[in-house]
């Protein structure tokens, strides 16, 4: 729906300016009245303005929303009664894929602490870390088998 919308939307002003200068083409060639000519080519100017403001008018919002989303903020809400038919149909198609952004948040942060209760839980010990040796995670069993209440270098198991 939004690109339908939006394409009618362009392809309107685009006719809309051909039609003018066609006009004012054909003043010309037959009876050479240029204050018409003057009056379309203000009219074509004052098209391109609206036509450039509309498309700025969209890029920017949709630039704002996937800022929001580079920026990890799902909390973005958008209007609901906008007057252009465009804007409110790309408003609600946003709306509709950042709720699913949050929905699938959510899930992933339910998932990550079923998988911290299951990893805290378990009898054996286990230790994550990254690529410089930094501890992501420790479970309490590997810390009881180490003796160490905290543990945050994989070089502290080292034994001297």
């Amino acid at each position: 729906m939004i690109g339908r919308n939006l394409y009618f939307q362009l392809v309107f002003r685009v006719l809309l300016m051909s039609v003018i200068a066609m006009a004012a083409g054909y003043c010309i060639a037959v009876n050479g009245s240029f204050a018409f000519v003057i009056i379309s080519l203000a009219c074509e100017i004052l098209i391109i303005v609206n036509l450039v403001k509309y498309l700025n008018s969209t890029n920017r919002k949709l630039s704002y929303f996937f800022e929001s989303v580079q920026n990890e903020d799902s909390t973005l809400l958008f209007p609901t009664n906008e007057s252009n038919r465009t804007i409110q149909e790309l408003f609600q198609g946003l709306t509709k894929v950042n709720s699913q952004i949050q929905q699938l948040k959510i899930e992933s942060r339910q998932q990550e602490q079923y998988f911290q209760t299951l990893l805290e839980n378990v009898a054996t010990g286990i230790v994550t870390f990254n690529s410089k040796g930094f501890v992501l995670h420790a479970n309490s069993a590997v810390k009881k088998i180490v003796g160490l209440h905290i543990l945050t270098h994989i070089n502290q198991l080292e034994k001297d």
